[in-house]
């Protein structure tokens, strides 16, 4: 029979164990490999940062709107400029 203080140490032990993670986390690097709103954005400037126009292209939505000290633009004023 378990004693209450056995009990209060394996339950102590098991609650902490879904917290770790066996992999370490995978950083996106394609439009394929997004799963959510935080590597959609990482992919979307990466995009940006390597100047791959035609990808981020096909990847913004039609009320894409840029706006800059210089004034405000929609999708396709801002992939031109």
């Amino acid at each position: 029979m378990l004693k209450p203080v056995h009990i209060l140490i394996l339950l102590s032990i098991f609650a902490g164990l879904p917290g770790c993670t066996v992999w370490r986390e995978t950083k996106p690097n394609a439009w394929t490999d997004v799963t959510g709103g935080e590597s959609l954005e990482r992919v979307f400037w990466r995009e940006v940062k390597s100047k791959d126009w035609a990808g981020v292209e096909q990847h913004l939505a039609g009320n894409y709107v840029f706006a800059s000290p210089s004034g405000v633009y929609d999708a396709a004023e801002a992939i031109e400029r």
